[in-house]
């Protein structure tokens, strides 16, 4: 899509915000977190730098079982 080109231009800049989306304490939107999960995918190695806040998120109590899944699965 023209805005998973978007964040490919943006390359490394455009992965640490959009993980930062799956970082949800209630009320999660899965619509919201699926796309981030894809647009990361998208992105693969210019993904890395989103690493280590996608480990932070998948192991914290502070975020939802639900957000902390959806980083797992953006690590992947």
């Amino acid at each position: 899509t023209q805005v998973t080109y978007a964040f490919r231009i943006l390359g490394t800049r455009g992965a640490s915000p959009v993980a930062e989306l799956l970082a949800c304490a209630h009320d999660c939107d899965e619509k919201v977190l699926d796309a981030a999960v894809f647009v990361l995918g998208e992105l693969g190695e210019h993904a890395v730098p989103a690493i280590p806040r996608l480990l932070e998120i998948a192991g914290s109590d502070e975020f939802t079982l639900t957000s902390r899944r959806y980083a797992t699965a953006a690590i992947g």
